[in-house]
């Protein structure tokens, strides 16, 4: 929620690893002037959501999740509210095969495209496949005890995020990275108490 309310947040890449299949769900209220983002989730699956209004300035969009998980997990991709993303207009999408049925990222890629052909503007879209050598036969989702469990145990698994951010000074337009904006803070603070 705080990186939401951050008014010159430009670009934003969160990962999320090992945990929660908690929804994350993007509104109006934040990321106001966020032009690129990416969204990673590498265990678990994607759990997102885009509300009406959410990231007004948002340009390019990257996801990339585990297909088998976010089907598992979230009945796939559809109705992901991609369409809420009014000035979008590349949309790239990176599917890990892992794991999963070729009619498993087969439906996914489907869901995306027709996730984009609903968008208000002429997406560009880009879906690459990953780990397409690790897809399995259908078989191996019907109990075939050559293939192990894929549950998880989410207390044992806490979620992990990391992040990467890069803000502008409103003044200037000019890019700089979380240390730079936080230094930026630093030696604004200084220069108010030494006018005190």
């Amino acid at each position: 929620h705080s990186l939401a309310l951050l008014p010159c947040l430009l670009y934003l890449q969160l990962e999320m690893t090992d945990g929660s299949s908690k929804m994350l769900t993007v509104g109006s209220e934040g990321f106001r002037c966020l032009r690129e983002s990416h969204f990673i989730w590498k265990n678990d699956g994607m759990g997102l959501v885009f509300l009406e209004g959410a990231m007004p300035e948002l340009q390019t969009l990257h996801l990339y999740f585990r297909t088998h998980e976010t089907i598992a997990n979230y009945s796939g991709v559809d109705g992901n509210g991609i369409e809420n993303l009014s000035r979008l207009k590349k949309l790239c999408v990176d599917v890990d095969c892992s794991g999963s049925t070729r009619e498993e990222v087969e439906a996914a890629e489907d869901s995306i495209r027709k996730a984009a052909d609903r968008h208000r503007t002429k997406l560009t879209l880009e879906i690459r496949r990953w780990c397409e050598a690790c897809m399995i036969e259908e078989e191996a989702h019907d109990g075939n005890a050559e293939f192990p469990s894929r549950s998880v145990n989410r207390r044992a698994n806490p979620v992990r995020v990391a992040f990467r951010c890069h803000f502008v000074d409103p003044r200037k337009h000019v890019s700089m990275n979380l240390f730079q904006f936080f230094n930026y803070i630093y030696v604004l603070l200084i220069g108010i108490m030494a006018c005190i």
